[in-house]
């Protein structure tokens, strides 16, 4: 069930990609291609692990090798365009540490490709974790202004030298003002 289910989630996690790498400037064509060959290599080795559930003999390890490379290139172009900071898509900070979690995914793939015979592959199943988490981080970022469409924030107004005024007895009550958000503040 989990080979069917890969079928359907490959389309989606490779367009999720060739869309991240374009909105952050990083359409480049061999990151497009990697990309690409990686949901290809993918399906290759769905197709081996169907008939190893069939009883042939495992084959799906160097498919699976060369998915996994070619995912950790697709993440060190788009990690490397998210800390060059051509897109404006998110702060400074956010882009930077977006970036360096698509680098830390890659390393940790490469990683577990280059030493898996000696330290075990444990290393992919971390870097798609944090890869994971970079997906949420992105949902989350690229929903906020749909977000906040429902839930308006507010205008804050702060009484100038409340201080100043307090102690002469010219103003009472809180320092700051809220009022619903205006639409130039919207957005």
């Amino acid at each position: 069930m989990n080979t069917v289910l890969d079928l359907v989630f490959i389309p989606l996690y490779a367009t999720y990609l060739v869309l991240l790498a374009r909105l952050f400037g990083c359409a480049r064509q061999w990151v497009l291609a990697a990309m690409i060959g990686a949901a290809i290599f993918d399906y290759i080795e769905d197709v081996l692990i169907f008939s190893t559930l069939k009883g042939a003999g495992p084959l799906e390890f160097i498919p699976s090798l060369v998915k996994w490379g070619l995912l950790a290139v697709t993440f060190i172009g788009i990690g490397a365009s998210m800390l060059r900071g051509d897109a404006t898509v998110y702060s400074f900070a956010t882009h930077a540490l977006l970036g360096l979690a698509h680098l830390a995914a890659a390393a940790l793939h490469l990683l577990a490709i280059a030493f898996g015979g000696f330290i075990g592959y444990s290393w992919l199943e971390l870097g798609n974790k944090l890869f994971a988490i970079t997906i949420l981080v992105n949902v989350a970022g690229l929903l906020g202004p749909v977000v906040a469409r429902w839930f308006p924030g507010s205008d804050i107004t702060y009484i100038d030298d409340f201080c100043r005024k307090r102690k002469m007895g010219l103003t009472s009550g809180p320092a700051v003002q809220t009022t619903p958000a205006t639409e130039a503040t919207k957005q």
